[in-house]
């Protein structure tokens, strides 16, 4: 949470159990999302962050999550074998963190 810290103001504090699978949906474009796309995650994390604005992303009973041009912060996990795109957005903002490709 140090390094998020230096980018956005949050809230963090010791809390629940957060466990399971989420089908969740991209609500903005970040370096590795795009609005409106579906993302199948993995939740799993005993803390909880209150980031300012809309979250990331929204599933049924929940949301999470931060993004910007620069940054996508979430505690749902994503695998490459889910959305295969993902490896390439990562290489792609890095290599131009100024435009999201």
């Amino acid at each position: 949470m140090m390094a998020l810290a230096r980018l956005t103001e949050f809230e963090g504090a010791s809390g629940w159990m957060a466990l399971g699978y989420r089908d969740a949906v991209a609500l903005r474009r970040s370096p590795l999302t795009r609005a409106g796309e579906r993302f199948r995650g993995h939740e799993f994390h005993r803390t909880v962050v209150g980031l300012p604005g809309e979250p990331l992303f929204r599933w049924k009973g929940g949301a999470d999550g931060f993004g910007d041009a620069l940054v996508t912060a979430s505690y749902l996990h994503l695998h490459w074998a889910g959305a295969p795109g993902l490896a390439q957005r990562l290489v792609s903002s890095s290599r131009s963190p100024s435009v999201l490709r």
